[in-house]
């Protein structure tokens, strides 16, 4: 893969607002002297970098780190005369990773932060005991991918088999394809983005058996780096990490011994991902404080990432974003919809929706049941489906709801 250098002509001083070339304000009235903090996951670094980069008009480039082994944006350090930038970007630009950059955030280290994934239930609980509550937002699309090294046969997983794989009812290649070889199957510390998104998207609710040997720790890898050392050196190994990371900041080394593999039959890129046909398709989300003043510039970032010109700032940083509706972002969030009665016997009515909607259907195995367009306040009949547990999502171009659906 080749990563091009995305260069801002000029850097502006900090008497006068940064503006594109074109002389549009990419947020008004935010300097260098108010700029807030930011923090994150470690997928989003790179994002945060550009943003900061591109309000204050600091040149940047991508460039491949040897410290974190990722590749990441990084300003031109002396591009701004009197400035130390170094300093500057510690202080403003941290990387805390996902689980400590929400306790940051509720704890006021932090001004705004770009996440991988929703608050946790632990994490929920910590802003409850503070008496904090979040806002998040989504403003651009991932996926959870899973990851085998390249010398294993097996391209292709089903959700039930990678289901079954995690806990404990498969536990050798050859009964998915491969080879005769015992399955290593690591996984990610709790609390990390992609556990969290693992519990989510794939095990929906299934415990994941106890880890093989005396303890098990060390089948739990503490960072997405160190997904990659394990799985190039094991190849009877799996584990999981976010499509951004593998197909962006991941040296080209680790990607010819570390491969992705497709789920359904469909592999992760941007066009099964855009348009969710990819079952494991993610959410970023921007997240703030609700209390946070609506005139300070983190709110003004906030919501400016969900307008046309902070859009296209995401998609410039490699990820797929949301989608525009004139200047801003159209969104509906899980609040304003409603789908009743649930649970369901004969049908369901969908209302709250302003748009024509993608109606999808899937079982707990990620098998596709039902597709079809919906309009707001509209009857689906479902009295044919068997009992049990399904998962529903609404999609336009702008939007993407989930909704658990449990048939009686």
């Amino acid at each position: 893969m080749i990563f091009l250098s995305w260069i801002v002509v000029s850097a502006c001083s900090t008497e006068n607002d940064p503006i594109w070339k074109d002389g549009r304000h990419l947020v008004e009235g935010i300097t260098f002297d108010i700029f807030p903090v930011l923090d994150g996951s470690t997928s989003t670094f790179s994002l945060s970098r550009l943003i900061t980069c591109k309000i204050l008009g600091i040149d940047h480039e991508w460039v491949f780190e040897g410290t974190s082994e990722l590749w990441t944006i990084n300003p031109l350090w002396y591009s701004v005369p009197d400035r130390d930038l170094y300093s500057y970007f510690d202080s403003h630009v941290k990387l805390s990773q996902t689980h400590n950059s929400f306790i940051n955030l509720i704890d006021n280290e932090a001004d705004l932060i770009l996440s991988a994934r929703k608050m946790s239930d632990d994490e929920k609980a910590y802003a409850e005991n503070a008496g904090v509550e979040l806002i998040e937002t989504p403003v651009a699309l991932d996926a959870l991918v899973m990851l085998v090294n390249t010398q294993n046969p097996v391209n292709s997983l089903t959700l039930r088999q990678i289901q079954d794989i995690y806990t404990g009812q498969i536990t050798n290649w050859n009964e998915v394809g491969g080879k005769n070889k015992n399955i290593s199957p690591y996984r990610r510390n709790a609390n990390s983005g992609s556990q969290e998104l693992m519990e989510l998207l794939v095990m929906k609710g299934l415990p994941m058996a106890d880890l093989p040997g005396e303890s098990g720790i060390e089948w739990v890898l503490p960072s997405m780096g160190i997904v990659y050392t394990m799985l190039q050196d094991d190849s009877d190994g799996i584990c999981y990490t976010v499509y951004y990371y593998h197909t962006r900041l991941i040296q080209e080394t680790y990607k010819e011994k570390v491969k992705s593999i497709a789920i359904n039959g469909i592999y992760p890129n941007e066009n099964t991902i855009s348009n969710l046909t990819y079952s494991c398709t993610a959410e970023v989300y921007v997240v703030i404080r609700s209390d946070l003043d609506q005139n300070s510039p983190a709110y003004k970032i906030y919501q400016w990432l969900q307008t046309e010109a902070g859009q296209d700032v995401i998609a410039e940083s490699g990820y797929i974003p949301m989608g525009t509706s004139g200047n801003s972002v159209e969104r509906i969030s899980n609040t304003d919809i409603r789908i009743y009665p649930n649970p369901v016997t004969d049908g369901i009515r969908i209302s709250g929706l302003t748009c024509t909607a993608e109606l999808s259907l899937f079982n707990t195995s990620g098998n596709h049941i039902l597709s079809k367009q919906v309009e707001n306040d509209e009857y689906i009949q479902l009295h044919a489906l068997p009992r049990g547990i399904y998962f529903l999502t609404l999609t336009t171009n702008n939007i993407h709801v989930s909704k658990k659906i449990i048939k009686q």
